[in-house]
């Protein structure tokens, strides 16, 4: 746990993204406990993707940005 630590900060000294740097860093934890994503399969993984892919929340977030831009400016675009 300390090395993948001291490897996301190293990553993040020599100017890598932090999205990158936790995609690394999560994936290099999974890889060291012998499990995939969530604890599935790969080909498992894509189906519990496209299941919750019609969840009320994920399908809200589009309507934030017309939201921002009405407080930001009104009607006016």
């Amino acid at each position: 746990m300390k090395l993948m630590i001291i490897l996301g900060l190293v990553l993040l000294a020599l100017g890598i993204p932090l999205y990158l740097v936790l995609i690394h860093v999560s994936s290099a934890l999974l890889v060291a406990e012998g499990r995939t994503i969530a604890g599935l399969g790969h080909h498992v993984l894509g189906h519990h993707v496209l299941d919750h892919l019609q969840s009320p929340i994920l399908i809200s977030v589009p309507f934030f940005i017309p939201s921002a831009v009405l407080m930001q400016g009104g009607w006016g675009f």
